[in-house]
């Protein structure tokens, strides 16, 4: 039993298509034949018709089209561009070969630490690391600091993410309030602080806006801090 034939199956488009090839729709099962046998026979019987057919075969890969063949050309252009890219890989190598900063032996860390930790002997080494602007060359330099930030295991401790001064092992930190500071006061001066349970001396830690004035962090003597601990104080005198 044959298909009826589609209305208008091929288009006019098509059929100039198939003119490139200087064929019609009655020669392409013919084509086809020449070329799959077996696909021949399976397509006619189910398109029914030699348009209907045609239709089919107007894909280029049936028509006999090839693309083109990988030529000599194309190997040579191929080698280039692969020497292009290898010469590139070993310049940025190069590059970062001769920009990577020198090793050096610095002071790391063998513990994460938290902010305003006492920096003990038993948390600190001295290991081959590429150079860190600012670090610390020897333990003894690096021993009773206070990290100002949280810092990781492994990492080469600067002198900005310490302070300048070392903590005695007794000491402890403190935050106390006052209506006003001395002019210049900075982070780092010794003070004396004095509250209505009494005073203490100390090294400024930080001074920052507070509800009421300004809000101070202070590196006292653990005996004294009870003194003036969470006080607000009436009195600061920079002592140095």
């Amino acid at each position: 039993m044959s298909v009826p034939e589609p209305p208008g199956f091929m288009t006019p488009e098509d059929e100039a298509k198939l003119a490139n090839y200087a064929l019609t729709a009655e020669d392409l099962p013919r084509r086809l034949a020449d070329q799959h046998g077996a696909a021949s026979t399976w397509l006619t019987t189910r398109a029914g018709t030699a348009e209907a057919v045609g239709r089919v075969l107007l894909d280029p890969r049936v028509l006999g089209e090839h693309p083109a063949r990988f030529g000599w050309m194309d190997v040579v252009m191929s080698a280039v561009a692969l020497a292009m890219l290898t010469l590139g890989v070993l310049g940025f190598l190069g590059m970062r070969a001769v920009v990577a900063p020198p090793e050096a032996e610095q002071v790391v860390l063998t513990a994460d630490v938290p902010a305003y930790h006492r920096l003990l002997r038993s948390e600190l080494a001295v290991q081959n690391k590429p150079q860190v602007d600012g670090s610390f060359l020897t333990l003894e330099s690096t021993v009773g600091l206070l990290t100002t930030h949280a810092l990781k295991k492994g990492a080469v401790i600067r002198k900005t993410q310490v302070t300048n001064f070392t903590v005695s092992p007794d000491a402890t930190i403190i935050t106390v309030s006052v209506e006003s500071v001395p002019t210049g006061l900075q982070v780092s001066q010794t003070v004396n602080v004095v509250s209505p349970k009494g005073e203490a001396a100390g090294k400024v830690l930080a001074l920052r806006p507070g509800k009421e004035g300004v809000s101070l962090q202070l590196i006292v003597d653990a005996k004294e801090a009870r003194r003036v601990a969470g006080q607000k104080v009436f009195l600061i005198t920079p002592t140095q």
